[in-house]
């Protein structure tokens, strides 16, 4: 009778692992609509640092935008800052301070769609102490702010 007992215990044991993986893997997890709309800005950010995937994806509220950097020729263990920059005045916001580089890994912060009115750069950088336009190390990567489409339809309007 003990036997099995401990039987059944094993068994259920078993399937209640086995429902609490497929419901995490299944149920829990989220998918961004408006990537599957392609409503966002998409663009390569290309230099010494290395080479980025740069999206700009809209937040639901109309009022944020998820900036996503996405390394994909890159050193692993790099420590970097991530800035957007406008080109005219040299104005910048520090979008990460301070994050490390690993391939295929998302690097993700978020700006206002303000910012993407008011910067035209994005510049990735290694981490310094100083300004973040402070120093010329001679590594970086730099490209355009890639704007998600219909942003010049009025302000804001995704």
């Amino acid at each position: 009778m003990k036997g099995k007992i401990l039987f059944v215990i094993r068994k259920w044991w078993v399937l209640a692992l086995v429902l609490t993986l497929a419901l995490s893997l299944t149920s829990c997890s989220k998918k961004r609509s408006n990537l599957l709309s392609n409503s966002f800005g998409f663009g390569y950010c290309d230099g010494t640092l290395g080479s980025f995937d740069v999206y700009t994806i809209p937040k639901g509220n109309g009022v944020d935008v998820d900036l996503v950097i996405i390394p994909y020729q890159a050193t692993n263990g790099d420590i970097i800052q991530i800035g957007i920059v406008n080109s005219g005045s040299l104005a910048y916001k520090v979008t990460t301070y301070q994050a490390v580089v690993q391939v295929d890994a998302e690097i993700a912060s978020m700006i206002t769609i303000s910012d993407v009115a008011n910067f035209d750069v994005l510049a990735i950088r290694p981490f310094t102490t100083g300004g973040f336009l402070d120093g010329n190390t001679g590594a970086d990567a730099i490209c355009a702010l890639p704007v998600p489409p219909g942003f010049g339809n009025g302000f804001g309007s995704f």
